[in-house]
C-alpha cells in the first residue's frame, strides 16, 4: 500500500474548489445572519426585561415577611 498526499479530486471526485471571494461571501452572509438571530434574541429578551419589572417592582417593595412566601 502506497502512503502519500493523494489530490483533492482523487479524495472527493471531482468537486470544483470554490473561488476564495465566494467563500468569503458565504462566510459573511452565515455571520450576518448569526447576528441577525443574536440581536432578536437579546431584543425578546429586553423586552421580558420590561414587561416583568413592574412585577419585580411590586414584589420588591412588600414587607419581607410576604417575600417569605414567594421563595
Amino acid at each position: 500500500m502506497v502512503t502519500g498526499h493523494r489530490r483533492r479530486s482523487e479524495i472527493h471526485g471531482n468537486i470544483p474548489t470554490s473561488h476564495p471571494i465566494h467563500v468569503a461571501q458565504n462566510i459573511t452572509a452565515f455571520l450576518m445572519g448569526q447576528n441577525q438571530q443574536f440581536e432578536d434574541v437579546t431584543q425578546a429578551l429586553r423586552n421580558a426585561r420590561d414587561m416583568l419589572d413592574p412585577v419585580r417592582q411590586t414584589i420588591s417593595s412588600l414587607p419581607y415577611f410576604f417575600m417569605l412566601n414567594y421563595l
